[in-house]
């Protein structure tokens, strides 16, 4: 209304003409403001921005990458920055307070936490071993594995006590053998190939593609039957207790990206070729269902059985400290404990 129209409404007003068009004006602004904002003009989610390091560009890395690309952390208000380290090297960012979170190999934080490191294995990405055991053409018996090369990662590593374990479930001595750095398993299985190492550790993916080049798998996932905890959720032990929300929040993205990896594996297996970089759909789509049916759990606990083979595998390989270890000490699984107790678990997978 302009300035005349104001005038007469309240002259309108003021000789009770106007009353009613005053009350229906009144009632319009009331029924306004109790209308929803539109989605732009709604307050913003307060997202928590955080980089997590992870420890090795292989197929192993799938359910983080899932996680990120299905914008899973997102949905959970957190805004993930994810920082690749080789190895060890990701735990020791770790250890140098670098990082709140990691997606690093359990081995290492065993190590760290006997050094006096505060460092909590939160989540079991993996609950089994993921590796087959792959040679050289000229071997075909793990007999005769005794004085060859193995290649691995890094010292101290996952693929490092895995090879361990391994050799002795099949009766090898690890201290037979002679073990060389070099790289995870696509590096291994070039290693190979190129006739630089004699053994190897291979995951899902790289064991179609050495069966396919002729080489002969040893041992199995399957045949294997291990139990360990390949990939592990570490988290600082001041985080967990001065951020819990944001340690919760991770963990339940997390799970929902198991869940993602389980129920769609079409599409994880597009998202690990992109991250991959690779074009083989045979060897990514065999891994993905290897990993889905039988490594990666529902719920990922840290089961004392999948952490103890590790635990006294680098006790007997003289790692200082990790013998008197307590589980507690390194494992935390009431974030994951937690989750399950809300039932956001049965929601997720309707059982």
């Amino acid at each position: 209304m302009d300035r005349g129209d104001d005038q007469r409404f309240l002259h309108e007003i003021s000789e009770g003409r106007g009353r009613k068009k005053a009350k229906n004006l009144l009632l319009a602004m009331l029924l306004t403001s109790l209308l929803p904002l539109p989605a732009y003009s709604q307050p913003a989610k307060k997202v928590k921005s955080i980089a997590v390091v992870y420890n090795n560009r292989s197929i192993g890395m799938l359910p983080l990458w899932i996680t990120a690309d299905a914008g899973l952390f997102q949905k959970n208000g957190l805004d993930v920055k994810l920082d690749f380290a080789q190895g060890t090297m990701a735990s020791n960012a770790m250890v140098a307070g670098q990082y709140q979170i990691g997606n690093v190999s359990a081995p290492a934080v065993l190590g760290a936490v006997a050094q006096g490191v505060s460092l909590k294995i939160t989540a079991a990405l993996f609950s089994r071993l993921l590796y087959a055991l792959v040679a050289a053409k000229d071997i075909h018996d793990p007999s005769e594995l005794r004085g060859k090369v193995f290649g691995i990662s890094k010292i101290g590593d996952s693929s490092w006590s895995a090879t361990q374990m391994i050799l002795r479930k099949l009766h090898v001595d690890p201290s037979l053998v002679t073990l060389l750095s070099v790289g995870n398993s696509p590096e291994r299985l070039a290693a190979l190939m190129g006739g630089h190492i004699d053994a190897m550790i291979a995951d899902p993916m790289d064991v179609v593609t050495a069966r396919r080049k002729g080489f002969p798998v040893l041992a199995t996932q399957q045949q294997l039957d291990i139990q360990y905890v390949g990939s592990a959720i570490a988290m600082q032990g001041d985080f967990i207790k001065h951020d819990r929300e944001t340690a919760m929040l991770f963990l339940k993205a997390i799970s929902e990206g198991i869940h993602y990896y389980k129920t769609r594996q079409e599409e994880a297996a597009k998202i690990a070729a992109k991250y991959l970089k690779s074009n083989d759909t045979e060897a990514i789509t065999s891994a993905v269902s290897v990993f889905a049916s039988t490594i990666i759990p529902n719920i990922p606990v840290v089961t004392p059985g999948a952490i103890a083979p590790i635990q006294e595998g680098l006790a007997k390989s003289g790692s200082p400290g990790v013998k008197e270890l307590k589980y507690e000490q390194f494992v935390d699984n009431s974030l994951v404990q937690e989750l399950e107790k809300q039932g956001f678990y049965k929601q997720l997978y309707g059982n």
